[in-house]
């Protein structure tokens, strides 16, 4: 595996980017699976920039990176 590319979504129809920590990615599970594999390559997870985001994307990107941080 090369690379490891990820991007939350809800649940419901048109759901198409959610705020962090509210969408179906268990991200603290994934990076365990990762490490507990040997996993040492990249990991990205896409905030897509959308006119119909409900919330601000700069914001979600620090939330996401102060999690991805603790988690590795």
């Amino acid at each position: 595996m090369q690379n490891v590319h990820l991007r939350d979504t809800g649940q419901a129809p048109g759901e198409f980017q959610v705020r962090v920590g509210q969408g179906q990615v268990e991200y603290a599970r994934i990076v365990t699976m990762l490490q507990r594999h040997g996993y040492n390559r990249g990991l990205s997870v896409a905030i897509l920039d959308r006119p119909d985001n409900p919330f601000d994307r700069e914001v979600e990107v620090r939330k996401l990176k102060l999690l991805l941080e603790t988690l590795i």
